[in-house]
């Protein structure tokens, strides 16, 4: 045989060589590229199921403090739109005014290389909850305070805050606790402790005090609603949030109320004018959610819940 003859032949057994470990050696680099491909499908995906059970949880617990079940179609539709072709379990436990809301989502994660594997798809799945309480704080609270000892707030609570009932409360306090310390229902309160004008006040009344106001706490302020020169007709129709005291104390302008929690109302209509026996503002008490910290004692609950993220991805610990 030539020495040509035997450069060929070799040249092919070579190639048929190198062929059969490239062959050999993309089985484990294929392999590995499925599990980074899929792996990172995998994590993306389950990302996408972890925010769709906590905005399940978010709906359900603030449908929940609003007055509806906590576990309606609504947290379904919400968790479903953030992960189409999941299963959601949702269930409850306490009460609207100190309760929690759970959510699981499961959600198939069709694979691209991992049927190397004899796995086409795997499932990813997320659990998050959310617990309702009285909230410790309100932001754009108007500066009329009711009390809570006042009998519309008492009727209010007992009622279990389902109440539509129109409440006249009237700006001098009947016999209770509203008529020891300081005198009246209402009172208009400091919020920053400042020497503030009626410009300042008729601010906080139109818009809303910009700042959070926490309970517990004691603020400064005038006992009675605002004098005729102080215009609230326009928060007719409007539904707002106030501030609840108790233990009011001292005389005047030196008045000092301490501010234990917090109601929404609509106005439904006033009076400031005429003898102060016929003085009266008409409110409808409503449940509402605030964006404010949680969660106070629910022996103070006035019917404004917070919601607050407890455990997601089964990390963190639930009230019980």
């Amino acid at each position: 045989m030539s020495v040509l003859k035997r450069l060929r032949l070799n040249t092919r057994r070579d190639r048929g060589a190198v062929t059969a470990i490239v062959g050999l050696a993309l089985v484990p680099t294929l392999m590995v590229g499925a599990v980074v491909v899929d792996g990172g499908r995998v994590f993306v995906e389950r990302q996408r199921v972890q925010a769709a059970a906590e905005a399940g949880a978010f709906a359900g617990a603030a449908r929940w403090a609003e007055g509806e079940v906590p576990c309606g179609a609504a947290v379904t539709e919400i968790a479903i739109a953030n992960a189409a072709d999941g299963d959601v379990a949702c269930s409850s436990a306490g009460t609207a005014s100190s309760g929690r809301v759970d959510v699981a989502v499961d959600a198939p994660v069709q694979t691209l290389f991992a049927g190397l594997l004899q796995r086409d798809s795997t499932t990813v799945d997320a659990t998050a909850s959310v617990s309702l309480g009285a909230t410790s704080g309100v932001s754009g609270l108007r500066p009329v305070a009711l009390c809570v000892g006042s009998a519309a707030v008492t009727a209010w609570r007992n009622s279990g805050f389902t109440s539509s009932q129109v409440y006249r409360v009237n700006l001098s306090a009947d016999q209770g606790p509203c008529s020891q310390g300081v005198p009246g229902n209402w009172a208009v309160i400091d919020f920053d402790g400042g020497s503030n004008s009626n410009a300042q006040t008729q601010a906080w009344i139109t818009a809303g005090y910009p700042g959070q106001v926490t309970a517990p706490s004691d603020l400064f302020g005038d006992p009675g609603i605002p004098s005729p020169s102080l215009n609230i007709d326009s928060l007719h129709g409007q539904t707002i949030f106030v501030p609840l005291y108790n233990n009011a104390r001292f005389e005047g302008a030196n008045a000092k109320f301490s501010i234990v929690s917090f109601a929404s109302v609509t106005v439904v209509g006033s009076r400031l004018s005429g003898p102060a026996s016929g003085r009266y503002v008409d409110v409808v008490f409503r449940r509402a959610v605030s964006t404010g910290p949680c969660c106070a004692p629910s022996s103070l609950s006035a019917g404004v819940t917070a919601l607050s993220m407890c455990s997601f991805d089964n990390l963190g610990v639930c009230p019980e």
